[in-house]
């Protein structure tokens, strides 16, 4: 889980810098948690990432967060269902 909040604060972070995450960057994550840490949990959840990217960015009071959350993650919808 702590992982995955730093993901989401690395990903706040890209909207201030008014940039987005690399294509891919979560199944990337997800591919190297599991060579690095076999058998533990540990691989970003895509949905969580989601939903917590969007009350990040609505906490930070950032116009239309559902919207931006997805501009971020390209790609995020439909891939991950």
């Amino acid at each position: 889980m702590r992982h995955q909040d730093l993901l989401v604060t690395s990903l706040a972070a890209c909207h201030v810098a008014g940039t987005t995450a690399p294509l891919g960057l979560l199944d990337h994550l997800a591919a190297f948690a599991l060579s690095a840490f076999p058998g533990h949990k540990v691989a970003p959840n895509p949905q969580f990432v989601l939903r917590a990217l969007e009350q990040e960015l609505t906490q930070r009071s950032v116009a239309h967060p559902h919207e931006t959350a997805r501009v971020i993650l390209p790609g995020i919808d439909g891939a991950y269902t």
